[in-house]
C-alpha cells in the first residue's frame, strides 16, 4: 500500500446530513452538551430550516484550473519568515482566529479570503472576507439564526463534517477536532493543493 493511498483512505466522498425537515434522528456526539432540553434542540433546529433551503443547490466543479489554498494560523514561527507573497499567491487563504495581518504584511500577507473563528469573536470582518463557522454548540444554531438575516458572508460548515473528521481523520481521539485541524481537512476537500503554516517550525507544508 503507497503512502498515498494510505492518506487518501480516511476521504468519504458522501455524508449522512446532521438533520434534515425529514430526518428527525440526530446523529449522535455531535454537539458540546448543554443544560437544555431536547424540545429546545429541536425548535432550534426547526428555526435553521426556516432559514436555509433544506437542500441547498451544489454548484459543477469549475475549470478555473488548479485552486491552491493556503492555511494561517497564528503560529510565533512565522515571525520573519518572509512567506507573505507566497501566502497571498494562493487562490483562496484560509486564518484561523483573529490573528493579525496588519503590520505583518511581509511574513504572514495582508489577503485573507475566509476567517474560521467562533461566532462571538466573528466582528470587523470586511466585505471580501468570508466567515467559516463550524457550529458544535447549540447556542452556534440560535446565532445563525440571527447572522443570517444581515450577513450573508457567512459560511456554515454541516455539523456531520466534524464528526466525519473525528471518526475518519483523527479515529475518535479527544473529544473533538481542533480548529486549525478542521480548516486542514476542509481545504484538502475544497483544493486541489494545501499549504499549511499553523505551528510547525519548518517549511510551509505542502499536503496535496
Amino acid at each position: 500500500v503507497t503512502a498515498a493511498c494510505l492518506f487518501l483512505r480516511p476521504f468519504i466522498t458522501f455524508l449522512l446530513p446532521f438533520r434534515s425537515p425529514v430526518r428527525n434522528v440526530v446523529l449522535g456526539g455531535l454537539l458540546q452538551y448543554e443544560r437544555r432540553d431536547i424540545k429546545f434542540f429541536k425548535q432550534t433546529t426547526q428555526k435553521i430550516f426556516e432559514v436555509f433551503p433544506a437542500y441547498p443547490p451544489v454548484p459543477e466543479p469549475g475549470l478555473e484550473g488548479c485552486r491552491t489554498c493556503a492555511v494561517v494560523g497564528n503560529s510565533i514561527n512565522l515571525n520573519k519568515s518572509h512567506y507573505g507573497k507566497l501566502i497571498d499567491h494562493h487562490t483562496f487563504v484560509f486564518r484561523i482566529n483573529a490573528g493579525k495581518t496588519k503590520g505583518f504584511e511581509e511574513d504572514v500577507g495582508n489577503r485573507t479570503t475566509h476567517r474560521v473563528m467562533y461566532p462571538e469573536s466573528a466582528t470587523n470582518l470586511d466585505n471580501s472576507t468570508h466567515l467559516v463557522l463550524f457550529p458544535f454548540k447549540i447556542r452556534d444554531l440560535q446565532w445563525l439564526v440571527n447572522a443570517f438575516t444581515t450577513d450573508n458572508n457567512v459560511m456554515v460548515v454541516n455539523p456531520a463534517f466534524m464528526r466525519y473528521v473525528h471518526q475518519s481523520w483523527l479515529k475518535k481521539k479527544g473529544q473533538y477536532p481542533s480548529t486549525g485541524f478542521m480548516v486542514v481537512i476542509l481545504a484538502l476537500h475544497l483544493c486541489d493543493e494545501v499549504r499549511c503554516r499553523i505551528k510547525n517550525s519548518g517549511p510551509v507544508e505542502q499536503l496535496r
